[in-house]
């Protein structure tokens, strides 16, 4: 069994110590609307994602497996992941932490488009700031929104 997502110090002190992570700080201090630095949680995610040699898909309850895939393919490609093998107990914010703040907006996007799920700011800040599981915003998707492509 695949332990949830966490942040892992080593692996983040690690990659700030990085040539291209230090070079590009001093660019964004010249420069700030050049770069956006992307949050030292990334480098965590992708290297514990790369682990994970298995899809995480038999994890998921049989009622929620399908928007589950769904929801997890959409986390790959907005926050441009290795994997989508994502678990149940996976939090939601360091998964989201791991993105730039574009990529979070696009993935947030592409729920509303292919969920018709109607949400403000305001619950999605909750969502990242409450400790939300994926466990949890799958079923938030499943009580709520309506699958634009279920037949």
């Amino acid at each position: 069994m695949n332990r949830p997502l966490f942040l892992d110090v080593t692996i983040q002190k690690g990659d700030s110590q990085r040539l291209s992570t230090r070079l590009a700080r001093m660019i964004k201090a010249v420069i700030p609307c050049v770069i956006h630095e992307v949050s030292q949680t990334r480098a965590s995610v992708v290297d514990q994602l790369r682990r994970r040699t298995t899809n995480a898909n038999e994890s998921w309850p049989p009622t929620m497996k399908e928007v589950a895939s769904r929801i997890c393919r959409l986390l790959k490609v907005e926050l441009q992941l290795p994997n989508d093998h994502f678990i149940p107990d996976d939090p939601l914010p360091i998964i989201l932490e791991s993105g730039y703040q574009i990529d979070r907006r696009f993935f947030f996007e592409s729920i509303v488009e292919n969920f018709d799920l109607k949400v403000s700011d305001s619950d999605w800040q909750s969502m990242c700031d409450n400790n939300w599981s994926i466990r949890n915003f799958v079923e938030f998707v499943c009580q709520h929104g309506a699958d634009k492509n279920a037949e």
